[in-house]
């Protein structure tokens, strides 16, 4: 919403900003608007998960979320500034299934969290993460058991993709200017890293 009212409004406000803004009677009509519009995407969203069924054994969404405790909480659960605390929340969307809940002090890694999970990790398994859990060697270790993931890459990794048996590192501003607003592209043979260069 906040990207939506700065796009087309002008209007620059945080997330936070927002919130509170919204009293009760704007969360209850909120919450109606959502809950018709899902009801209209139901058949839509039915039919997306039975594809999804068909190929991947768990469609797996971990994120994770912060908040600020008492002080005297600060030996146990450590923030930044203060003392704060972080849940670790793994769902799997086609079952309904919790699979990993951890409270940990705020100021542990995201990243590390996700690497030390990934003995649960099965074949045909699609991971979903934010930015937070990006890590080259977890990404590696999600490859090598047979699943798959979607996740947004740092700004400092290098893209490489393979031309006339040549390894180049993608061009991202010449790609976009191609693509139409909505479009995408898929590429096959994609690699990523900081800085090394990959050669046949």
């Amino acid at each position: 919403m906040c990207a939506a009212l700065t796009l087309w409004h002008g209007c620059s406000l945080s997330s936070e900003g927002l919130n509170q803004r919204f009293t009760d009677r704007a969360v209850a009509f909120l919450r109606e608007v959502f809950f018709l519009l899902l009801l209209h995407q139901r058949p839509l969203l039915l039919s997306a998960m039975e594809t999804y069924r068909t190929c991947f054994t768990r469609l797996r969404i971990l994120d994770s979320t912060s908040f600020l405790v008492p002080a005297d909480y600060g030996e146990d659960y450590r923030g930044s500034v203060s003392s704060g605390v972080k849940i670790q929340f793994e769902y799997d969307l086609l079952s309904g299934a919790c699979l990993q809940l951890c409270v940990q002090s705020a100021n542990d890694s995201d990243a590390r969290f996700a690497y030390h999970a990934q003995h649960t990790i099965l074949p045909n398994d699609l991971c979903i993460r934010d930015l937070g859990f990006f890590s080259v060697a977890a990404l590696a270790e999600i490859d090598a058991r047979g699943a798959y993931y979607i996740t947004r890459l740092r700004s400092d990794m290098k893209v490489y993709i393979k031309e006339n048996g040549q390894w180049k590192e993608w061009d991202w501003e010449s790609l976009g200017n191609q693509l139409e607003e909505g479009e995408s592209v898929e590429m096959e043979h994609v690699y990523i890293g900081h800085e090394r260069l990959y050669v046949p």
